[in-house]
């Protein structure tokens, strides 16, 4: 998984870049941690949580997955 991330983010990085600055988040399954840019600490994410900013960190452990959605353009 973690060797996925990186190639989907470069993938996701022009759609990413040029969308709004919001991701709404629609799932968390596992151990996930969150990281704002303001923020030098992950701390875990959790369901309740509705969005994160592009820029924002996102880390997942063994197991864990995270479904972002975009918003249209």
């Amino acid at each position: 998984m973690r060797k996925v991330l990186p190639a989907l983010l470069i993938l996701l990085a022009p759609s990413i870049l040029f969308a709004q600055a919001e991701l709404r988040v629609s799932a968390v399954y596992g151990h996930v941690e969150f990281r704002a840019t303001t923020s030098k600490a992950f701390q875990p994410l959790s369901a309740s949580t509705q969005t994160v900013q592009v820029g924002d960190g996102l880390r997942t452990g063994p197991g864990g997955t995270v479904t972002l959605h975009l918003p249209d353009c």
